[in-house]
């Protein structure tokens, strides 16, 4: 008798858990790292992130939300929005990366550029996806960085 249950728990775990890793309709994100972790100026800053879409239909925009807190004034948040063809990458994939590159106080025409902060500012930044059908991923946010006056 216990032996049945123990195998009826354990299927049911590797049920569970082969759903968990399946592609969705609403397409999923996942930031892999944001470097560095204390950022100087002319510091390039780098947020790496996977996505995967079930349709392959991916390329609307990506959001990316910038969150910065100095712990003296209030904290802010900048929205800004990008189109797939800002990264390189084609209209139609179903899974891909996203390296989102900024100069840090400093100026270049290679990338977009982090104005310097007048105080040292946790921040971290923000990513959703949406797709051309209209389904945006769930928000995911990065770990925390320090941006150094």
């Amino acid at each position: 008798m216990k032996t049945k249950v123990l195998l009826i728990i354990l299927t049911v775990m590797a049920i569970t858990a082969c759903k968990k890793d399946s592609v969705s309709t609403k397409p999923q994100v996942k930031i892999k790292s944001i470097t560095p972790a204390v950022v100087n100026t002319g510091n390039l800053i780098k947020v790496k992130a996977t996505f995967t879409d079930k349709e392959g239909d991916i390329g609307d925009s990506v959001i990316l939300v910038l969150k910065r807190n100095d712990n003296i004034n209030p904290p802010t948040t900048d929205t800004i929005k990008y189109t797939f063809a800002n990264f390189g990458l084609p209209a139609s994939l179903k899974k891909g990366e996203l390296d989102i590159t900024f100069l840090y106080n400093s100026s270049s025409s290679d990338y977009a550029n982090l104005p310097g902060v007048l105080n040292d500012t946790e921040a971290s930044f923000g990513i959703i996806i949406k797709d051309r059908a209209g389904n945006k991923s769930d928000y995911v946010e990065s770990s925390k960085i320090l941006l150094k006056k």
